[in-house]
């Protein structure tokens, strides 16, 4: 009998980690009434995790879009989304770890791949990259002298062998 009880304790723990919301959207994704909305979004957190699946739906019962949220607001993305056309076919796959884009890929609506990018990244990600930053950050004496101060905005490319272009 213990072996049955913990069993049902443990299915009861598991249901109650998982709770679930729907929640409609217009066009643009803003939160709306049944009535004006575009599609759909259910919600899944999963406590085990601290994660929210969601799975968006067109009208006609097929699936817009599956991924995960870390908040659930959808500010943050992590992990696998993949978006489909309303035929079902898939139309995008975007990779995100904490928010940001690892890989994306594009299909076609008859299914032929489009794109494939790999964005660029610095070496060991943003912290690295601010660290390189704040380290090679040369402030002139006049402005430090006179206590100036401002915002520097730098635009560079990269090109596919990693190197920096102007």
């Amino acid at each position: 009998y213990i072996h049955i009880f913990l069993g049902i304790l443990i299915y009861a723990n598991h249901l109650s980690a998982q709770t679930s919301d729907t929640i409609w959207h217009d066009q643009c994704g803003i939160n709306v009434d049944k009535s004006n909305s575009h599609y759909y979004r259910i919600t899944h957190y999963d406590s085990t995790s601290s994660q929210y699946n969601v799975t968006e739906y067109y009208f006609s019962g097929e699936t817009q879009m599956t991924g995960t949220f870390t908040i659930r607001d959808s500010s943050i993305r992590n992990g696998l989304f993949v978006n489909y056309y309303e035929n079902g076919i898939k139309q995008s796959e975007v990779v995100f770890q904490e928010g940001e884009v690892i890989k994306s890929s594009e299909w076609k609506k008859n299914g032929k791949l489009k794109v494939e990018k790999v964005p660029a990244r610095f070496p060991g990600g943003k912290q690295k990259l601010n660290e390189f930053i704040a380290k090679n950050t040369v402030y002139p004496d006049k402005a430090l002298l006179n206590e100036m101060d401002g915002i520097v905005t730098v635009y560079f490319r990269i090109n596919s062998k990693g190197k920096v272009r102007h």
